[in-house]
Formats: structure tokens, sequence, C-alpha cells
């Protein structure tokens, strides 16, 4: 019998710990170690990263992902050419921005494009900030 090695995964700068066993599961924790997601600490700073070079005011992508405009830009808002909101609060499978960020396939191809910039970790912790109503606090 293999002895049980315990996973610890930290993602870009501190936004995720992965912390486990990785044949018993794992559990995705917030900064800090609390669970309760904060927008402004654990998601625009992946905005900030990835997606604000091409999703900016006035940019050709036609969607502002800055802090202070981005949640307003993403949750409740249609999608551009689907028929499905950027962000459903509470529901991560039903929005377009966690398509595009899992690389589903279903709402055109993977963001940002040239590849996956998301880690697992940070793509859970986005799919949890959806799933826990895409608050902007």
């Amino acid at each position: 019998m293999t002895p049980r090695r315990p996973l610890t995964i930290l993602a870009a700068a501190g936004l995720a710990l992965l912390v486990g066993c990785a044949d018993e599961g794992a559990v995705l924790l917030s900064p800090g170690g609390g669970d309760e997601l904060l927008y402004a600490r654990d998601i625009q700073p992946l905005w900030d990263r990835d997606c604000t070079g091409c999703h900016f005011a006035g940019g050709t992508a036609g969607l502002d992902l800055t802090a202070g405009s981005s949640h307003a830009a993403l949750v409740g808002v249609p999608a551009t050419g689907y028929a499905a909101d950027r962000v459903m609060a509470g529901d991560p499978d039903a929005s377009v921005l966690f398509g595009k960020l899992a690389g589903n396939g279903l709402y055109g191809g993977l963001m940002p494009e040239g590849g996956p910039a998301l880690s697992a970790p940070e793509l859970e912790l986005v799919r949890r900030w959806i799933a826990g109503g895409a608050l902007d606090n």
C-alpha cells in the first residue's frame, strides 16, 4: 500500500489553497483559510492578471473587466452572441464566462485566448463564486 501524501497547491500569489490528500479528496480554501469568497480579494485579481489586457473600458473586446466595473458587466448581463448570461448567479454551468474559462466548448473558444491561464484551483474559485450567488463583496 502506498502511503498517503498530503496535497497542497498554492495558486498564483496565494489566490487559492487546496489542501487534503489526493486519494481522499481535497478542500479549496480562500486566502486566510476561510470558506467565504470575496469578489475583490479572490476573483478580481484573476481578471486583473489574465483578462484586463484585452477586456478594459473602450477596448475592442467589448467587455470591461477592470476593478470597479467587472461585476456589473458580468452578473445577470446577457452575453453577446449567446442565449445565456455572462454570469448566471448560482449556476456556473449556465454561465458563459465559466464555460469560456473552463474551455467546455459550449460558448466558443477558451479564454484567455492562447491557452488556459487559470489553474484548476483558480477555476474552482470562480465556480464557487458563481455557485454562491456571484456576490459583489
